[in-house]
């Protein structure tokens, strides 16, 4: 009974504080993994994955030297202060990526004649859980 009220009194806390409490499931890639292995309500850390072999959305090998994001962070991984850092990866990924770009080649499918007649903030990604709109509303704001 008394464990059940510390539990109830701990939670309360918690939403009270906008905090959620989020179960880890840990999966070894190497041993039998598939996608049915993974659950959407936990969070899923996924060991012996290198993370070379991850492509980003611009099609690109994470940590190439053709990802700007990788360039980006590379470039501005020795500033100690969090507002310098902030400011010369934004410089240095606005001198990589040129605006206003279609959304073929946003995600480097430059071949693609449907979607060069599309911007990039009318490219919502499968994995994404957002609608066109609010794609817009967040590159107008940005």
């Amino acid at each position: 009974m008394l464990k059940k009220i510390f539990i109830t009194q701990i939670r309360k806390a918690l939403i009270k504080f906008e905090l959620d409490i989020v179960k880890r499931k840990i999966i070894d890639f190497n041993k039998d993994f598939s996608f049915s292995n993974l659950n959407l309500l936990e969070t899923n850390i996924i060991i012996n994955y290198k993370l070379k072999n991850l492509i980003t959305t611009s099609g690109k090998r994470l940590g190439s030297i053709e990802d700007p994001y990788f360039i980006a962070l590379k470039y501005a991984s020795y500033q100690k202060d969090e507002r310098i850092f902030v400011e010369t990866f934004i410089k240095k990924i606005k001198s990589i990526i040129k605006t206003p770009r279609t959304a073929a080649e946003a995600i480097g499918m430059n071949e693609s004649k449907k979607l060069s007649l599309y911007p990039e903030w009318a490219l919502v990604l499968p994995w994404e859980n957002k609608l066109i709109n609010e794609s817009r509303k967040l590159y107008i704001k940005n």
